[in-house]
């Protein structure tokens, strides 16, 4: 049995198949996200602004709300499952969150700022954060750094919003909680999409969610199917009544469409309390479904599911590309277009079948030929 085979495997064996797939699911949401902002983001209109929205425009934009806590329970999932598996110390684990989270902000600063047109903290930056508080959390026991990021997720809401008039502060303050766009010089900006507290708290959970891939099937499709149904009740219920967890609160609208939408048009700079509810909770039911598959070597599910980082990268760039060069062709003066929501859709698609074979070919260097600087990415 070849290398390949025997990895593919490895991942049966030890039932995070799942966890490979819906990150890939994930993934591929995300390239639906990003293309809609660059090929329908010239029209003006917020996919989340009630007023101006349509339900095609914000169903876009929900599905995509998933992306982000998904990807970062994910993160926090594997690395409890890599040290476990492979028996790895205390020690070295730090070594290894440490040092990849330093990559991925030096990343978000450096590369992905290209794509971004200037300094933006988004989810390469939070995970970076949230990997380096991880790398000392994870000294501690598993079940309570989980207790310690559902305490964050459940109440970083009541962390109130602050101003000031200093540079240092305000900066501080958004780097932690508060999502805003921070004027450095006349010349220079930093936004922060992502603060990292309500995003700490969830890789800490999700990291405390990795010993369920060690139990007995049973016992952990039985916790993931409770687990998901509370959280799902729990966003119903305080959602309906407007009890507590989202800035804007539920209202009825004109239309049974509308009233769907503002009462899904969540909180996400940063992720509300009911926000987080709403995403995670159908993540635990996703798993519990995603069990049955065993997807081939070769499927995209399983390329794009372990090459998370080198795929991010990637599906900008090419976005990038693709969107200036029709640009040019079609004379606009921005790389923003206003064309109809339908042309997300197909560029979305073609957007995938272009980054499978470049995602297989560096999954090849990555787990056949196991090149050593691919572990970097």
């Amino acid at each position: 049995m070849n290398r390949t085979n025997d990895y593919v495997l490895e991942l049966e064996q030890n039932r995070i198949l799942s966890i490979d797939i819906l990150r890939a699911i994930v993934m591929i949401l995300m390239v639906l996200d990003h293309t809609r902002s660059s090929w329908n983001g010239g029209t003006g209109i917020d996919p989340t602004d009630i007023v101006n929205t349509y339900p095609a425009l914000f169903f876009t934009r929900w599905i995509t709300h998933f992306c982000a806590p998904i990807f970062v329970i994910l993160t926090g999932m594997s690395a409890f499952i890599s040290k476990k598996y492979h028996s790895k110390s205390n020690k070295l684990c730090f070594s290894l969150l440490f040092k990849r989270g330093l990559l991925l902000i030096l990343l978000e600063l450096t590369v992905l700022s290209i794509f971004w047109g200037g300094t933006v903290l988004q989810v390469i930056w939070v995970i970076g954060v949230s990997m380096i508080i991880l790398s000392i959390l994870q000294f501690f026991p598993s079940r309570l750094v989980g207790l310690l990021g559902l305490l964050i997720i459940s109440f970083h809401n009541l962390i109130p919003e602050f101003q000031s008039s200093d540079l240092f502060s305000n900066l501080l303050l958004s780097i932690l909680h508060q999502s805003r766009v921070i004027k450095i010089s006349s010349q220079y900006e930093i936004m922060v999409l992502y603060p990292l507290i309500p995003w700490i708290g969830v890789m800490a959970f999700g990291y405390s969610l990795g010993e369920i891939f060690f139990w007995k099937q049973s016992s952990r499709v039985k916790f993931l199917k409770i687990t998901g149904l509370i959280f799902i009740a729990l966003f119903i219920i305080l959602r309906i009544f407007n009890i507590y967890g989202n800035p804007v609160p539920f209202q009825v609208q004109d239309s049974f469409v509308f009233t769907i939408i503002s009462f899904l048009n969540l909180e996400k700079y940063p992720p509300s309390f009911l926000y987080l509810l709403m995403t995670i909770g159908p993540m635990f039911l996703m798993l519990i479904f995603l069990e049955r598959f065993k997807p081939q070597e070769n499927n995209p599910f399983i390329i794009f599911g372990r090459t998370p980082l080198f795929f991010y990268i990637v599906h900008l760039f090419l976005i990038l590309f693709v969107s200036a060069t029709f640009r040019d062709i079609l004379g606009y003066d921005t790389i923003h277009f206003s064309l109809s929501l339908i042309y997300t859709y197909i560029v979305w698609v073609i957007m995938l079948v272009l980054l499978y074979p470049i995602s297989k070919y560096y999954y090849n260097l990555k787990f056949i030929k196991k090149l050593r600087w691919t572990k970097y990415l």
